[in-house]
């Protein structure tokens, strides 16, 4: 059995994506990865963990970019879809999941074009423009929650957000004073973790520094700053000479972050917030209102809802805003847990196990139909 999973362009779209795609190995299918190159190259993927990926360039469409770029867009995905499915032709899978996001349209499109089942996922509360124009068309939709059967056409599965095995692999208990060990942090003081995306998010990173720096000065927490890319310099500039404080722009072992902390400051992504809640732990979120169509207001309303997370907006976000919030939660053990439990009950561990499943019954359905055909 072979299969390709178009991770998209970005991590929200690779880290669900490698969580299924390696579900497939192990189930001894053969895999590929689709998406942009920097999506197939990401430091997440191991060398030589999947078969050569299948690479394409396309651009989004959502913005007030201007009408030639548009056009220019629309021209570059034809390109795509054609170059697409000339390297799906090459590759012959027997299934090819989508997994959002501009770059995984050509690819899905591609394997509609060749009769090849098709199938999306969905992580976020609201469906994102890329998966609500594909759900016109695949064989099956996954959906992170019920909520989002509504925005999605055909036939669809609410299977949760996958998370990576790493996440899943131990318990909490165990596994934080060895975490807190990796990071050269205090296992029996509080670790507050921030994380804002691989790009980073200017506004929360400051707010962050400074409440961060004056609770380390305090003695009261310590920290891991995981900054993103821009501005990591002047981020960690801001540390020197507080102890207890890691900052660093990104890390491979995010499991261990989360393992070693006891709160987590976070944009409201769907593959973050899955990965929270598997760990359970309880979460200070701060949407971000540049992705398209706002959905991780959505996605930050379902854990303020449930009891797990607090919501912060950014316009009005600094350290005087966030210090008294951190400084309340590292002071309530009670709320912590009740909190980090709330995030738990949110959390769909078997996620990735339940998409690969569903894809091979689909896969071995359409081989089956077509040799009575």
């Amino acid at each position: 059995m072979r299969a390709v999973v178009a991770c998209g362009g970005t991590g929200g779209h690779v880290c669900p994506g490698l969580a299924v795609a390696r579900a497939l190995a192990a189930r001894g299918v053969d895999v590929r990865l689709s998406g942009t190159r920097r999506a197939v190259e990401s430091d997440l993927v191991s060398a030589g963990e999947f078969g050569p990926p299948i690479v394409v360039g396309a651009t989004g469409l959502r913005g007030r970019r201007p009408v030639v770029a548009k056009v220019s867009s629309l021209a570059r995905a034809a390109s795509a879809t054609w170059s697409a499915r000339a390297q799906l032709r090459r590759a012959r899978p027997d299934v090819v999941l989508g997994l959002g996001g501009y770059a995984s349209v050509p690819v899905v499109f591609a394997a509609r074009t060749l009769r090849v089942p098709t199938a999306i996922l969905e992580p976020n509360a609201e469906a994102g423009l890329a998966n609500a124009l594909l759900s016109r068309f695949v064989d099956l939709a996954f959906v992170s929650s019920s909520d989002t059967f509504p925005r999605m056409n055909g036939r669809s599965v609410c299977a949760g957000v996958p998370v990576r095995a790493e996440f899943t692999a131990a318990g909490r208990a165990e596994a934080a004073r060895a975490a807190a060990a990796r990071f050269g942090l205090d296992a029996d003081l509080p670790i507050v973790l921030v994380t804002t995306g691989s790009l980073g998010a200017g506004g929360v990173n400051r707010a962050a520094a400074d409440a961060l720096s004056q609770l380390a000065r305090e003695g009261v927490s310590q920290a891991i700053h995981l900054t993103g890319r821009s501005g990591h310099s002047e981020l960690k500039a801001r540390y020197d000479g507080l102890p207890g404080v890691v900052c660093l722009p990104l890390t491979r072992d995010m499991h261990a972050a989360m393992a070693a902390a006891d709160v987590v400051v976070c944009r409201a992504g769907a593959s973050t917030l899955a990965e929270i809640a598997v760990c359970g732990l309880p979460a200070v979120i701060v949407p971000s209102p540049n992705v398209a169509g706002r959905h991780q207001d959505a996605n930050a309303r379902a854990w303020s809802d449930a009891g797990a997370g607090l919501v912060l907006d950014e316009s009005s976000l600094d350290g005087g805003a966030l210090l008294p919030v951190l400084r309340g939660l590292l002071g309530d053990a009670g709320r912590l847990r009740a909190m980090g439990g709330a995030a738990r009950a949110l959390a769909r561990p078997d996620a990735a196990d339940r998409v690969a499943d569903a894809l091979l019954d689909l896969a071995t359905m359409v081989r089956e139909k077509g040799k009575r055909g």
